[in-house]
């Protein structure tokens, strides 16, 4: 059995004891898209008692939400009890209160493609007209943009995220809501950084995220997408662009002590324009990657050079290419050597570095 066969036969089994049960959600739309089902959500009226005496039930943080995850047949599927949306706390966490329908269950989704239900007959239950809006490749939330998204502010994201995922364009009044309120701004800087390494993925949704300036609220990482759109680079190169533009990253953001240091690399070749003391003293991938972007923000710096070969030409690469051991030497000693020979005013030969050595100490 493939992964909806195997949705299809839990269903199955929870109908048989009584309650009902569906298929929900990315899985249903992915189906219909003829995409790879990756993962099933299943909603159900049953009560855990009833789940726990049928399947393998291996976790169970969410059970004050109703939802619980099992294993069944070797995959993991999660199932949820049908529940309605009270209110929100913090325009992001629903106060829930389980009901017995399906109905009342789909219409507290985020959109009317992911508003869809699969039964164990394989028929669709669609009660937003979703099947019509993914044929029309379209966005559209179920009701009022302006209340769904004050509602859950991470709609605004995944709006943005699925746009670039599916290849669908925004429905007009859902970029309207967006444009007029920065919705996002209500989310943790946690939360919206994951939500930008997502979209980050996809062309589509940075042309959407720039053009909507859906990151106002959050300064940085809307210059962050503005630099990937711009530059077409990815993520982790745009930290690198702002880096080498600007010389420091905010305070306040978390980022890798090994991508701070990357961008301390790259940076100092560019600014010590890509003399030979600081190709010598770099790596072979930071010089690389430092070229790339170089040539990005501004091509006519290195526009008549060609650095790679510069660094290639070098005389020395490391300390190990030496003819002599330098180990016993100080540190001030060494780099001058290092330098001389650099500057190709001493030849990597022991009797001539002896004698310098002997000349200038």
């Amino acid at each position: 059995m493939n992964l909806l066969e195997k949705g299809i036969e839990i269903i199955k089994r929870i109908t048989a004891s009584g309650y009902q049960a569906y298929i929900v959600g990315g899985a249903v739309r992915d189906q219909f898209l003829n995409l790879p089902v990756e993962d099933i959500d299943i909603a159900t009226d049953a009560p855990f008692e009833i789940l726990k005496n049928q399947f393998e039930i291996v976790d169970v943080t969410g059970q004050m939400y109703g939802n619980v995850k099992i294993v069944f047949e070797r995959d993991l599927f999660e199932i949820t009890r049908f529940r309605k949306d009270t209110s929100y706390e913090n325009h992001r966490h629903p106060v829930i209160e389980f009901v017995s329908s399906i109905d009342e269950d789909l219409i507290r989704r985020d959109f009317t493609m992911n508003a869809l239900a699969l039964d164990r007959n394989h028929r669709i239950l669609d009660l937003f007209d979703g099947r019509s809006d993914i044929q029309k490749r379209i966005i559209r939330t179920i009701g009022d943009p302006k209340i769904r998204f004050e509602e859950d502010a991470l709609r605004v994201l995944r709006a943005i995220y699925f746009c670039g995922k599916l290849n669908f364009q925004l429905d007009s009044s859902l970029k309207q809501a967006i444009l007029e309120k920065d919705y996002v701004g209500y989310l943790p800087k946690e939360r919206v950084l994951k939500m930008l390494e997502k979209i980050i993925s996809y062309p589509l949704s940075i042309e959407k995220a720039v053009q909507l300036q859906v990151f106002r609220g959050f300064p940085f990482y809307q210059l962050l997408i503005e630099i990937c759109q711009k530059m077409n680079v990815g993520y982790r190169d745009a930290y690198l662009v702002f880096y080498m533009r600007h010389h420091f990253f905010p305070s306040d953001e978390p980022i890798s002590k090994q991508l701070k240091k990357q961008a301390r690399d790259v940076d100092r070749l560019a600014v010590e324009n890509f003399s030979k003391e600081v190709l010598y003293r770099s790596s072979p991938a930071a010089i690389r990657k430092a070229i790339d972007l170089q040539n990005r923000i501004d091509f006519e710096v290195l526009k008549n050079r060609n650095v790679w070969k510069e660094y290639e030409d070098l005389p020395i690469h490391s300390l190990a290419d030496i003819v002599i051991d330098l180990r016993s030497f100080s540190v001030f000693q060494r780099k001058e050597i290092e330098k001389e020979l650099l500057e190709g005013n001493l030849k990597n030969e022991e009797e001539a570095i002896l004698n310098f050595m002997k000349l200038r100490f």
